[in-house]
């Protein structure tokens, strides 16, 4: 698509970049990432949308209705474009439409990622207020060598699990082996790579197939060789880095994983774990 030049106002910057909508709350400095979407672009940069930054860091709107303010939680007014409910010229009816929508079935805007400020198609869904909070902000404390990169596409949850790990003791039992037969040892500790590309039907099953992956016990020959991300104790303390703290980085991995056919993903289920 075209570049568009930015949209500046008093208390806002509404810039698009790399086919995504870029918001900049001036007074705070926060930043918010959305897929482009031309009712999304037009409403952000409408002038009757006041921005704020709440006290619990999320970035908000307010919209004055007679005699008062209404507040939306920007990922809200994303997921309700996303989903082709509301429209430019009627956008607060719209809204409180989409708000009693939720409230009605008790649903809450869940971000794959867990990264607020990551308001793409690809990480925004309608989940369960229940299955919200038994999912928590799990993939976020996954620490390398694991790589776990969620996304939403179309109603499925698709989920790459990647871990690298170095074939010391592969390497160990191949050179004893080559010594027995008076052949010459394999020299350097090469590395190792499983990538997994998974699907999931609904919430349930995702954050089943989360809490699988941090579980997960990865041996050769009866030896751990990679340290697994969670035990009874808890949650593995480590200096390393969550691969999605990156929020551009998290946004161009899901985008990847969301051309890929799904023919390319396993399908996991509660009752069928790896």
């Amino acid at each position: 698509m075209t570049e568009l030049q930015p949209n500046e106002s008093r208390t806002r910057i509404v810039d698009v970049r790399e086919g995504r909508i870029e918001y900049t709350i001036k007074a705070s400095g926060t930043k918010d990432y959305f897929s482009y979407d031309e009712i999304l672009y037009r409403v952000l940069c409408s002038n009757i949308l006041k921005p704020y930054c709440g006290k619990d860091g999320r970035s908000r709107v307010k919209v004055y209705n007679n005699g008062r303010d209404e507040n939306f939680l920007l990922y809200d007014v994303a997921m309700a474009c996303y989903m082709g409910v509301v429209k430019e010229d009627t956008f607060l009816e719209d809204m409180f439409e989409y708000r009693k929508h939720k409230i009605d079935r008790d649903l809450v805007v869940d971000h794959a990622d867990g990264n607020e400020s990551n308001n793409t198609k690809y990480n925004i869904s309608l989940m369960t207020r229940e299955a919200n909070n038994q999912k928590g902000r799990i993939v976020s404390r996954f620490r390398r060598p694991f790589i776990v990169v969620p996304c939403y596409v179309d109603g499925i949850y698709r989920v790459r699990f990647q871990v690298t790990t170095h074939m010391d003791v592969l390497i160990a039992a191949v050179n004893r082996f080559l010594f027995q037969k008076g052949k010459g040892c394999i020299l350097g500790n090469p590395e190792s790579t499983l990538v997994q590309n998974l699907y999931c039907d609904n919430e349930y099953d995702f954050f089943a197939l989360l809490n699988h992956i941090a579980d997960r016990n990865i041996r050769y020959a009866g030896i751990e060789v990679v340290q697994r991300q969670r035990t009874g104790r808890g949650w593995r303390k480590t200096s390393e880095s969550c691969f999605l703290d990156d929020v551009l980085t998290s946004m161009q991995a899901q985008e990847c994983l969301a051309k890929e056919p799904l023919h390319m993903f396993d399908r996991f289920t509660i009752q069928n774990e790896l």
